[in-house]
């Protein structure tokens, strides 16, 4: 019985040294199959991408243009089309390198020893870039959407590679198909951000034919808040970077976001506000060109005596004194929480990691002092707003509601269709009877005999501004200067801002800015 055991355990042994052998033989084998695979072939990379971003109908934003690069087998079969492309030299250093090459090519060429392929640019420096932002060598985002949707950006991205057969030198071998790998390339999947591209186009081109060099202006859908374009500018160059951090004008920062010196684009929230509160747009003020207030002097612009002012007179005009006296029979409590709710004071979060900066809204204690009040009343003093701000006060100055700004819409996974959530409902701010009446002020205020926003194509409606920055700069003073307004003035549908960080006027500088917007829309529709 012993021995029967014995034998049968002896044999049992055996058999599971055996298959274990056999294990080894054959993973030994696998690997050695893929090791002499990796030294006969050599991978190169031809692209890699990141997901799309789109405007509100999905035309592209990114990678809307290309350009070709050749995975090239550098033999002598390979001569008379790398010569036709490259040049003699470079098609014989290619050559004579023998090794596999992925190069830039002018135009399309396959055959036997070549085949290009299209590698979509980023074009971060192109239309809307200070929204886009940018991406750096590693393809991750580091500015703007590009920054904020950097995961989703990523995620969505893909590679091209080109596997080629080469000899145990590294060298290509002719006459062996190359193997493409496309690992998600160039999918469609990506954002879609509310900006309309022929609207972008159309801002970005107002701008830089007008004489503002440091600004930015910003186009609003009335009714929804969507950000249908924002361009900053200096504008940067994507190709050079590095000296664009370096540069003293700081042509990478959105100037849409920024906080300013607001001026006289402030003066309609107190005429509304007054509406509101029971003041008759026929009320007058007497302006003698100056108000001394708290034993402080303020005056009119060039301090003109404008005489007897109704509020249409005074926007007209501009009259700092009108708002000094009409803001004395507010009270201030009340009208700093009307401008809460406008988002005066807080930071504004556009989606997409967009986040406008808080500016500064004066405190009650601030407007304790006399002074500070009769400042407030034709925004200056410590009151800073971002454009985008002031594109909230003037959405609910057209139209009497507030919706949350916005410039991200949503996703999309495959470029046609939209995943997003459900939009904000609007908060109303003012009566209809208050809108009514704004929207026939501020049409009288921009069709004003010596306005520059004055348009024969359409009614426009808005404020000009012009406020002292504080800044000094060769030892003149920097204005901010601004329009704000809205079209078509009795059924608004767009709202519009421009601002120059270093102006001269708002009528000068601004308004004709926005007309061009303005008409440039209205033809385009």
């Amino acid at each position: 019985m012993f021995y029967r055991r014995t034998v049968a355990l002896y044999f049992t042994v055996c058999l599971l040294l055996a298959a274990l052998m056999l294990r080894t033989v054959t993973v030994g084998g696998s690997l050695a199959v893929d090791a002499l695979e990796s030294l006969h072939t050599r991978t190169l990379a031809v692209g890699t991408t990141r997901g799309k971003i789109y405007d509100r109908s999905f035309s592209l934003l990114t990678d809307d243009t290309s350009r070709l690069l050749a995975a090239v087998v550098p033999c002598e079969g390979a001569r008379p089309a790398l010569t036709d492309l490259l040049g003699a030299a470079q098609a014989d250093r290619l050559i004579q390198s023998g090794a596999p090459q992925v190069v830039a090519v002018p135009r399309a060429a396959n055959d036997d020893f070549m085949r290009t392929f299209p590698v979509p640019n980023r074009t971060n420096g192109s239309l809307a870039a200070h929204l886009i932002g940018t991406v750096n060598a590693a393809g991750h985002g580091t500015s703007g959407i590009e920054l904020g949707c950097d995961a989703a950006l990523f995620a969505a991205g893909g590679r091209l590679s080109v596997r080629f057969s080469v000899n145990a030198a590294g060298k290509a071998l002719a006459g062996y198909d190359n193997v493409i790998l496309d690992q998600n390339y160039n999918a469609p999947g990506g954002v879609v951000l509310t900006v309309d591209k022929t609207v972008q186009a159309l801002t970005e081109a107002a701008l830089d034919s007008s004489a503002i060099r440091t600004g930015c202006a910003l186009v609003t859908d009335a009714a929804t808040g969507e950000v249908l374009a924002m361009a900053s500018r200096p504008a940067f160059d994507a190709d050079d970077l590095a000296a664009a951090l370096n540069d003293t004008d700081a042509p990478l920062l959105n100037r849409t976001l920024l906080p300013y010196a607001a001026g006289s684009v402030f003066k309609p929230l107190i005429a509304a506000f007054a509406l509101e509160h029971g003041v008759s747009p026929k009320t007058t003020f007497t302006c003698t060109g100056t108000r001394t207030v708290g034993g402080i002097d303020f005056h009119c612009y060039g301090r003109t005596a404008h005489g007897k002012q109704t509020m249409a007179d005074a926007l007209a005009n501009s009259c700092n004194c009108y708002f000094i006296d009409l803001f004395k029979r507010l009270d201030p409590a009340d009208f700093l929480a009307f401008c809460a709710a406008l988002g005066l004071g807080e930071t504004t979060d556009l989606g997409g990691g967009i986040v406008g900066g808080a500016g500064v809204l004066p405190s009650a204690v601030d407007l304790s002092v006399p002074a500070a009040r009769a400042n407030l009343a034709f925004g200056q003093g410590k009151l800073l707003l971002t454009p985008v701000q002031a594109a909230c006060c003037y959405q609910v100055l057209a139209t009497g509601t507030r919706t949350d700004p916005a410039v991200l819409r949503g996703s999309t996974d495959d470029g046609r269709t939209l995943q997003s959530g459900a939009p904000a409902a609007p908060q109303r701010l003012l009566s209809d009877n208050t809108v009514r009446t704004m929207q026939r002020l501020l049409y009288a205020a921009a069709n004003a005999d010596r306005s520059n926003a004055k348009s024969a194509a359409l009614a426009l409606a808005g404020k000009t501004g012009t406020a002292e920055s504080g800044v000094v700069k060769g030892g003149r003073a920097v204005n901010r200067t601004w329009f704000a307004g809205f079209f078509p003035a009795d059924a608004p549908q767009y709202v519009v801002v421009v601002m120059n960080e270093d102006g001269v006027s708002g009528n000068r500088d601004c308004a004709p800015v926005v007309k061009a917007i303005a008409e440039g829309i209205a033809n385009s529709g």
